[in-house]
């Protein structure tokens, strides 16, 4: 009885050069994915052959602080995998997992492939599956929408604008 939620993206840069903004500086996705109001790298954990870091620590709204850990890493096919845990994340949905994978489409195309898993547990967990399904797919649609934008101009969206706006920042 668990949640998966499955999203692609084509994005018109290099595999590299998205490998690079995903895997090589995973810690800075705070800098421009609008969901993520800051983040920084995970010191406890340990650093994967091949990876800048072992993980990162996020401020999520609505979810708190989000440690994430890599499970799996591999830049050779450029992929990888962590567990995730959150401050507010419901006690019934546990054990969260992404995947993550770059293939090259050409000299400046890459697909993107994004697959955010969670076990949902007991009667509560069965009622909460469809909000916390979509709360997943909505994040993903806006974590690769935001992503886009940064890899294909180097600029922030509009909408981490706005984020940033409201903080202060």
């Amino acid at each position: 009885m668990g949640i998966e939620v499955s999203k692609n993206a084509i994005v018109n840069v290099s595999a590299d050069r998205l490998w690079s903004i995903l895997a090589d500086d995973f810690d800075k996705v705070g800098e421009w994915a609008s969901g993520v109001d800051s983040s920084g790298p995970n010191t406890d954990a340990a650093v994967p052959e091949g990876a800048s870091v072992g993980g990162r620590v996020c401020q999520v709204p609505g979810f708190g602080d989000i440690n994430e850990t890599f499970t799996s890493f591999d830049p050779v096919e450029r992929s990888f995998a962590f567990a995730a845990t959150a401050s507010k994340l419901p006690s019934f949905v546990r054990n969260v997992t992404n995947h993550t994978s770059v293939k090259s489409l050409g000299p400046e195309k890459s697909e993107l492939e994004v697959r955010t898993t969670a076990d949902n547990l007991g009667v509560r967990g069965a009622l909460v599956k469809p909000v916390m399904t979509r709360k997943f797919s909505q994040a993903i649609d806006a974590f690769l929408e935001d992503l886009k934008i940064f890899a294909e101009s180097g600029k922030i969206s509009s909408e981490k604008s706005k984020a940033l706006a409201k903080e202060g920042r």
